[in-house]
């Protein structure tokens, strides 16, 4: 691989790992927050699509109880807990590739009126993102501060413009519940032979779906399913002419959450292509 073809790489897998972000941001996929590959973590057959299963309320995992959730900080939301150490694994398909990621929450602190979470995503690929987290009683709001995709190349990252939340609070976490998140982010990416700065606006508005289950390998869980639409419009300056972006995309996504544990599975499409993330540990 040529200098250039790989510096082309690099740039892809930043505006992948936006896209990606953003995606699961628009729900939080945790998505499968990044595109880095465990192998050993993918199962034998990748499901393309989620199988409903009508079962027994005893059969599902877990059965929520209303209020049985105990928030330790604003961050620690009763679908999607966020405590210092947990960690969730999730296979990643676009269609042409197959990867995992494990996303694992490095610190939180603050109190339950207002708190900062902090948490890191990695993969066998070598690359790490990390993300921060602001909360409060509207709701919760995620960045990615910085990636590293590649030993010598970089990616930093900063915000203005930003309103609304990435989730809703708790209290207003139901059914029928729709908002909006807007910003502009400016990427600075850096390696031996190239630098970039990419400015992304961003928009999406989210609603909560009613109840449903939703079996994957893992088992049965009751799930509560966020549809986002959103818009991205990316404008890049570059030391060099290597990369052509489309001058603004739409992104759709429908994540699923369960009560006590996070987001189940994440299906989207952005830049002609679709992609799903599903939880395996």
């Amino acid at each position: 691989m040529t200098t250039s073809t790989r510096t082309i790489a690099l740039i892809g897998c930043g505006l992948l790992a936006l896209c990606s972000c953003l995606c699961a941001l628009f729900g939080l996929g945790g998505y499968a927050w990044t595109r880095q590959v465990i192998a050993a973590d993918l199962p034998p057959t990748l499901v393309p699509r989620p199988a409903f299963a009508t079962l027994a309320p005893g059969a599902l995992l877990p059965t929520p109880v209303p209020g049985s959730y105990q928030s330790q900080t604003a961050c620690d939301h009763p679908y999607f807990p966020i405590r210092p150490g947990a960690t969730w694994i999730y296979w990643m398909s676009d269609g042409s590739q197959k990867s995992s990621v494990q996303t694992t929450v490095d610190s939180v602190s603050g109190d339950l009126t207002q708190a900062t979470a902090k948490f890191s995503s990695v993969g066998s690929g070598g690359g790490t993102d990390h993300y921060e987290m602001s909360c409060s009683a509207q709701g919760l709001q995620i960045h990615i501060l910085d990636s590293q995709p590649s030993p010598d190349a970089t990616s930093t990252y900063t915000y203005s413009n930003y309103s609304g939340q990435s989730l809703l609070s708790p209290a207003l976490f139901i059914p029928g519940a729709t908002w909006s998140e807007s910003y502009t982010e400016t990427n600075d990416f850096t390696a031996p032979s190239h630098s970039a700065t990419a400015v992304i606006q961003a928009a999406t508005t989210r609603t909560i779906g009613d109840p449903q289950q939703l079996t994957i390998a893992m088992g049965t869980f009751e799930v509560l399913p966020v549809v986002n639409s959103g818009t991205v419009t990316i404008s890049i300056t570059q030391s060099q002419p290597l990369v052509a972006t489309p001058a603004s995309d739409s992104i759709q996504a429908t994540i699923y959450y369960s009560y006590g544990i996070g987001v189940i599975r994440t299906e989207s499409h952005s830049a002609g292509r679709d992609s799903v993330s599903e939880l395996i540990s």
